[in-house]
């Protein structure tokens, strides 16, 4: 039996033993969210963390762990589902951070500068779920994370009143 543990890519999940293991946040790469992380970077994983796989909503205990890389690793344990997709997208909030694009900081309560689309350099964020797309909605899962991100961090007036 090897005791060797290979780390799956940023996005990515593996499986080790009865949990499962995933990287979401990597310094300075750029990922399919177009989002990266500062060399400094703060990320606040509750214990407690909303699951998202497909449809289907979930709640599950996380422990994560910072490399000597500052890589950040979550994991998770196994599922009842056979997952046979292995991507897994993070939804980050309350996050302190650069338009890569306008070169912009942007903390709470600060105005959107442009759409995002040249990605964002996160320096603070809390990780507040995990969502595993199905393979044939991988896109349009990315195209409604950045949204929700968007919505999250700059909410029109409309969401101001309602809250």
């Amino acid at each position: 039996m090897s005791s060797i543990i290979i780390f799956p890519d940023l996005y990515r999940f593996s499986q080790h033993g009865r949990e499962y293991c995933s990287l979401i946040a990597q310094p300075l790469m750029l990922s399919e969210l177009k989002i990266t992380f500062s060399d400094s970077y703060v990320l606040n994983i509750p214990r407690l963390i909303e699951l998202q796989i497909g449809k289907n909503t979930d709640k599950r205990i996380m422990r994560s762990f910072k490399d000597f890389n500052s890589n950040t690793y979550v994991y998770f344990k196994k599922l009842d589902l056979s997952l046979e997709d292995f991507m897994i997208l993070p939804v980050f909030s309350q996050c302190d951070f650069k338009c890569l694009k306008c070169k912009n900081h942007h903390s709470k309560n600060s105005k959107q500068c442009c759409s995002l689309n040249g990605g964002i350099m996160i320096e603070k964020a809390t990780l507040s779920k995990l969502v595993i797309p199905d393979s044939s909605e991988v896109e349009k899962t990315i195209e409604n994370i950045r949204n929700e991100f968007i919505l999250l961090h700059f909410p029109d007036i409309l969401d101001t009143i309602l809250l």
